[in-house]
């Protein structure tokens, strides 16, 4: 059964989408999202919703097969960035906040997809997680922590992601992995202070500090040939300007990218195992933190053939990706536990890119992406 969104619904939806825009929220902060979302579909759909992961909405289908069941993840959250779309007349109101990555268009899809699975009220195998902080690598853990939602309810999960520079509305598809791992590693390193003068009596960490940064594109280049992988120094600090002190402190910070989440994993002990050597050879404390890390996104190729086949039905382009995406989505940390797949839409050859000041979601790809994603649930469902 094929179903689609009227006119109506369309024009709805659109003025939805750019009401989010306008008022974006950060990851961690997307209560007042939440509640839009859940206010604006009440109002239309009969659906159970119920707040799990902080600040995410878990919208329950209904079905008369509780045996298989897909979740459909849209992330919710903004970004910290001023946007410069002088142009439109839903630019953001927040300072320093502005949905430059899409998420706004991609909550909207999911209220689309809540409208189509309305109309068949006794036929909805899927749940929708609206699910905030994707962004920050948060937000998937903590609904997954949440006791509200439970992970074995689900046989598989699909999400999606708009795609600047791809023609409009055509999905793009991969197997194996969508995106890469991702990590970011802080070692902030502790010794003891002394006069510049005489630097041999207090314990310095800039030598390794410095050393740990040329390690790590050594340790980069040892694993490049066991697939695609990227140490980036990010940022690092030591001392202050007191130009008569020898400083105490220092620490420096990298994102690790991978192919795969086991490879990801060895970089990081590698460059962890390198940390702790330096911090001993020079006598310094060493901590070591973790932030923003993402699972690489799975795609199982069941549910890629069945999406590439319902968007052949539905007469959009398809296309193949060669490499995977070298950023990171918290859509991973899903398909590590369930079967899953991420596809991207299109969102126009020219298309400003994603996270860029004067990016803006294409309000066309709505309609298609609510219906692709009903139209994948519905042949995951029959098989």
């Amino acid at each position: 059964m094929s179903l689609s969104l009227s006119r109506q619904e369309i024009n709805e939806l659109i003025l939805f989408r750019q009401h989010l825009h306008q008022h974006p929220k950060i990851s961690g902060e997307e209560a007042w999202t939440r509640n839009e979302i859940r206010a604006w579909l009440k109002s239309r759909t009969s659906f159970k919703m119920k707040t799990v992961g902080k600040n995410g909405l878990l919208l329950k289908g209904k079905s008369s097969d509780s045996s298989k069941k897909i979740l459909v993840r849209v992330d919710i959250d903004a970004l910290p960035i001023t946007e410069k779309n002088d142009h439109i007349l839903y630019r953001s109101e927040e300072v320093g906040a502005a949905h430059l990555c899409g998420h706004d268009g991609h909550a909207t899809i999911g209220c689309g997809l809540a409208l189509l699975m309305n109309k068949e009220s006794e036929n909805t195998p899927a749940d929708i997680i609206f699910q905030p902080a994707e962004e920050t690598g948060q937000g998937a853990q903590w609904v997954l922590n949440d006791p509200e939602f439970n992970i074995d309810d689900y046989s598989y999960s699909i999400s999606i992601h708009n795609l600047p520079g791809y023609d409009k509305n055509t999905v793009v598809l991969r197997k194996e992995f969508f995106t890469a791992a991702v990590d970011s590693l802080i070692f902030r390193f502790t010794g003891s202070t002394s006069h510049a003068a005489e630097p041999q009596f207090g314990r310095n960490p800039a030598e390794a500090i410095a050393r740990l940064i040329l390690e790590s594109q050594q340790i980069m280049k040892d694993y490049k040939e066991r697939g695609f992988s990227v140490i980036t120094p990010i940022f690092s600090r030591i001392g202050k300007k007191a130009y008569g002190t020898s400083p105490g402190y220092g620490e420096t910070h990298f994102t690790l990218r991978a192919g795969k989440n086991k490879l990801l994993d060895k970089i990081s002990d590698s460059l962890k195992q390198s940390a702790d050597a330096l911090a001993k050879e020079y006598e310094l404390d060493l901590s070591t933190d973790s932030t923003e890390s993402f699972r690489a996104v799975k795609n199982n190729e069941h549910v890629v053939n069945l999406t590439e086949k319902a968007a052949q039905e539905k007469e959009l382009k398809v296309v193949y990706r060669d490499e995977l995406f070298s950023w990171g989505e918290d859509f991973g940390r899903f398909t590590e536990k369930i079967p899953g797949a991420m596809f991207g839409l299109g969102s126009g050859k020219d298309h400003p890119v994603l996270h860029s000041e004067n990016y803006d979601f294409p309000d066309e790809l709505i309609a298609t992406g609510s219906e692709l994603f009903y139209s994948v649930i519905k042949k995951l469902a029959d098989v």
